[in-house]
């Protein structure tokens, strides 16, 4: 049974990566229009470039992630500009932290307790470095979660609502 169980699963993770969907486990960062992969030893080294944050949590082998994420990625590349004190992130594992090959991204998913993806949040870095979430945008989107639409002014309303002055200043 158990045989048949990783015969199951190695056969999705195939299919996955087939698709095109499968990113390396990781950090990425968002720049000029896309996420690059960092090479990070610590994920205090994330936190150090600007006062806000948007963390997407992202599982390989998850349906709803790999429905999400083209949606979000395409709400990112036309309203992701407007975000110049935001820093953009994206934690990817293939499943949680039980298969997960990047220690970084592993300690991520369990600083930020995530136990259901595709997880977003917007997060806030303390004068003292203390990490704050200041909100859960998936669950503030409901079922509007698979609309490039609604994720385009969610992003907008909700990141806005929570930090001031969004388009004026360069991140710390």
């Amino acid at each position: 049974m158990v045989r048949r169980i990783a015969s199951l699963i190695a056969k999705i993770f195939k299919l996955v990566r087939a698709r095109g969907t499968y990113a390396e486990n990781g950090v990425y960062i968002w720049k000029e229009g896309r996420y690059v992969k960092q090479n990070i030893d610590r994920e205090k080294e994330l936190f150090s470039n600007a006062d806000y944050y948007l963390i997407y949590f992202h599982n390989n082998l998850c349906p709803s992630c790999r429905k999400f994420y083209p949606l979000f990625e395409n709400a990112l590349k036309s309203v992701g500009n407007e975000f110049t004190r935001i820093l953009h992130i994206k934690v990817v594992c293939d499943w949680f932290t039980t298969k997960c090959t990047d220690p970084v991204a592993r300690k991520l998913f369990m600083l930020f307790n995530v136990t259901a993806t595709p997880k977003l949040l917007l997060v806030k870095i303390g004068l003292d470095g203390s990490i704050h979430v200041v909100r859960d945008i998936i669950d503030d989107l409901g079922t509007s979660i698979f609309s490039h639409e609604h994720i385009s002014r969610a992003l907008i309303n909700l990141t806005g609502k929570n930090v001031s002055g969004i388009g004026g200043e360069e991140p710390r």
